[in-house]
């Protein structure tokens, strides 16, 4: 399933996101940069700009997150260091590296836990998950992906939680003797799917339950 793991990684990271014109919304959020200060909204700017670019241009990624981090701290604005933190650790994710990717995914979760927003723990989380799930260890996967599906079931984020479910599904489908348990996440991650309309996820999670 090595072509399926990469395809739920990139629905994982990228759950929430919506697609735009890219180099439309890149230019112009350059030339935003270029006017206005050193303050909350340049931190924001660099941060989007990030966003945008860390799977094709990761390097830049890192570049763009690294000068928000820096601002941020500077004006201590909590929000945004902690967003800095994310794409600066999805850069290094999208290169491979996953121990910086890690070791900046801690101090981005530690802020939203200290902040209170559940929704970008349970993101985080998801993220972490991501890491061990990419580098074959299951068991670490698991527990990462229980504590966000936990806080998705909560805040009954659908999309989050039915990409959860599938993710799970698909750890435990790696072994005969969770097989049973995969095909129980797989339905439920294609029941939530279904409600959604979440067509992307539900042709994975038929190729899976078929593969299965």
């Amino acid at each position: 399933m090595n072509y399926l793991k990469s395809l739920l990684l990139l629905f994982l990271l990228s759950t929430g996101m919506i697609a735009y014109p890219q180099n439309a919304q890149l230019d112009s959020l350059k030339l935003v940069l270029e006017e206005i200060k050193e303050d909350s909204t340049r931190v924001n700017t660099l941060n989007a700009i990030a966003e945008l670019v860390h799977r094709s241009a990761p390097d830049e990624a890192i570049k763009y997150s690294t000068d928000a981090r820096n601002l941020a701290e500077q004006i201590n604005f909590q929000k945004g260091l902690a967003a800095a933190y994310k794409y600066i650790g999805l850069g290094y994710f999208m290169q491979a590296n996953y121990s910086e990717a890690f070791k900046n995914w801690e101090p981005s979760l530690q802020i939203y836990e200290s902040l209170g927003d559940e929704r970008l723990v349970a993101n985080i989380l998801s993220n972490q998950g991501g890491i061990y799930y990419t580098i074959g260890d299951n068991i670490q996967a698991t527990e990462y992906f229980l504590r966000a599906l936990k806080i998705a079931e909560t805040l009954n984020d659908s999309i989050r939680l039915s990409t959860l479910l599938l993710n799970i599904g698909n750890v435990y489908s790696e072994q005969a003797s969770t097989y049973n348990s995969a095909m129980s996440y797989y339905f439920r991650a294609y029941e939530i799917g279904e409600s959604i309309e979440y067509l992307d996820l539900l042709g994975v999670c038929l190729i899976n339950i078929g593969e299965l």
